[in-house]
């Protein structure tokens, strides 16, 4: 039981980085205007977020 909830803990922290580099990059796109290329992927960035929708 002990090592399945480590494992969960690692897994929970890799997402959380993860997560967190996606929202880095995807500030960087909005901040240096590079949404188009961001629709030439066929993604779309949410206003309040900063994420890919």
């Amino acid at each position: 039981m002990e090592a399945k909830i480590e494992k969960i803990s690692e897994l929970s922290k890799l997402l959380s980085v993860k997560t967190r580099m996606s929202d880095d990059l995807f500030y960087l796109f909005g901040k240096f205007g590079n949404g188009h290329l961001l629709s030439r992927l066929s993604l779309q960035m949410t206003p309040c977020l900063g994420r890919v929708a």
